[in-house]
């Protein structure tokens, strides 16, 4: 989150921080998400460069800073982010079809 000096909101943004400037903390104790990985990354007091942060609507809007033409680089991420759906939609479809 990038704010002003007063503390209010500017944007939301995703940033690319190096590992070294950042500690895990161990945060999913439960046992069915041990297996994930899924724990917690803090960044305390790190300063991330504007060329290595893009703002969060300008990705749901597949707006990027890298000047190309591929699409790959203008592709909102809106219809990505459901891609890891499809699979165990498509399972679901096969095992009602199998009935």
């Amino acid at each position: 989150m990038v704010t002003n000096e007063d503390g209010s909101f500017v944007d939301a943004v995703l940033c690319m921080v190096p590992a070294s400037e950042e500690k895990l903390e161990k945060t999913w104790e439960t046992v069915g998400m041990r297996g994930t990985g899924s724990d917690t990354w803090v960044a305390d007091d790190v300063f991330v460069p504007h060329h290595r942060t893009i703002s969060m609507g300008a990705v749901a809007e597949g707006v990027s800073s890298i000047p190309t033409d591929e699409a790959m680089y203008r592709i909102p991420f809106a219809p990505l982010a459901n891609l890891p759906l499809l699979g165990p939609l498509l399972g679901i479809g096969r095992a009602a079809a199998r009935l």
